[in-house]
């Protein structure tokens, strides 16, 4: 496993990206700041022939040869049905297909790899989906439109996880390089923002209550300061350090920063090291940059749906304990009308378990309500 110092080693290796510098460089690569430069047209085959520098018989003599229809080997006919691997021939000599063969085999012999096969494929099925859904959104008008250039962020934000029950929980979101850090700190979704508070008989979300948050990236905290509720984190946090100066690799000197006034392209980072987001007083998620790229034509045109989540954690969902069939949505504790603590139950369940026609409280039990992180996307 490794150890503190060796994981901070390897951080040290990683290149240090100015986003700043990053834009300037895709200026570099195009003599204007115009669409086609960047989103460059399909070409025909003429196009091609002449970039090759051929005559239309050469081209022509070239796409006849090098034509799909023409890539075929000698036994493809035996083949009776491409979607299933299992009618393909051992003897054709392909080493990738009998090595393919060979895992199908030994998925299907194996129950408990099988059942992890097609939970891996379903939540990659769920996240194109859910690329593909913003991938087709049109722009609406000119205030939608995103400049040119543009730079592209994958952040991944990851939550407190029980290593026994989840190996990865976290969220995948696309960000621009000209928005502002709090544009994803709107965005960024957590249990604790939506559970209730009661005050005087109302219940309201807790974030409505706590609204103080900040980043922590490189040796600068970047803090929120768009509310008369919101409080210096950062201030609290070095206090914390100065009084524990062992039980910390926290920089000696940090800056502080507002977040509302610092746009992502004006970051300083390294890819794959993990950063902090620190909300809820002492509600802690990691927060990595997992990629940095152009903006192009195959990403979602409509400048305002980002930051958008491109996937969902990837955890099980908790079934109701009665009917085993809805999500759960309540969980209680000491419940006399369960032998499990703690218990998870639907709306319907819960309510009919616990309450009686006139809406009187049944029993002993201690109730809240529960957050699918699923849900929250």
């Amino acid at each position: 496993m490794a150890t503190k110092h060796s994981v901070k080693q390897s951080f040290e290796h990683n290149e240090v990206v100015v986003l700043k510098k990053f834009k300037d460089d895709l200026m570099d690569l195009s003599d204007s700041s115009d669409a086609d430069s960047f989103f460059p047209k399909h070409k025909t085959m003429e196009d091609v022939w002449t970039d090759m520098g051929l005559d239309a018989a050469a081209g022509y003599d070239l796409e006849t040869v090098c034509n799909p229809t023409s890539l075929s080997c000698l036994r493809e006919g035996d083949i009776t049905n491409w979607e299933c691997i299992s009618s393909c021939p051992d003897d054709l000599g392909l080493n990738v297909l009998q090595a393919r063969k060979q895992t199908v085999r030994k998925v299907r012999q194996n129950m408990a790899k099988k059942k992890t096969t097609i939970v891996r494929s379903k939540y990659t099925e769920l996240d194109c989906a859910l690329l593909k859904k913003y991938q087709e959104i049109k722009r609406t008008g000119e205030s939608d439109v995103i400049e040119i250039p543009e730079v592209l962020l994958i952040v991944r934000l990851s939550f407190p996880r029980c290593i026994r029950r989840h190996k990865s929980i976290h969220y995948d979101f696309c960000v621009l390089g000209s928005q502002t850090l709090d544009s994803l700190r709107d965005k960024i979704c957590c249990p604790m923002n939506v559970q209730p508070l009661y005050l005087e008989g109302e219940a309201k979300p807790l974030a409505d209550m706590i609204t103080s948050a900040s980043f922590l990236i490189e040796d600068t905290f970047y803090n929120d300061h768009r509310k008369e509720t919101d409080i210096d984190l950062s201030e609290i946090v070095m206090q914390w350090a100065r009084d524990n100066p062992e039980d910390h690799e926290l920089p000696s000197d940090p800056k502080v920063k507002s977040m509302n006034d610092t746009k992502f392209e004006d970051l300083t980072i390294r890819l794959g090291k993990p950063y902090v987001f620190l909300h809820m007083g002492n509600c802690e998620h990691e927060i990595t940059f997992v990629d940095v790229r152009s903006f192009n034509e195959k990403d979602c045109q409509s400048k305002k749906e980002y930051p958008m989540a491109i996937t969902r954690p990837r955890m099980k969902v908790i079934p109701c304990k009665c009917c085993h069939s809805r999500v759960s949505t309540w969980i209680t504790r000491n419940d006399d009308f369960s032998d499990e603590d703690p218990s998870f139950f639907c709306n319907r369940c819960f309510e009919g378990l616990h309450f009686n026609d006139a809406g009187e409280k049944m029993g002993a039990f201690e109730a809240r309500p529960f957050i699918n992180l699923t849900s929250l996307v």
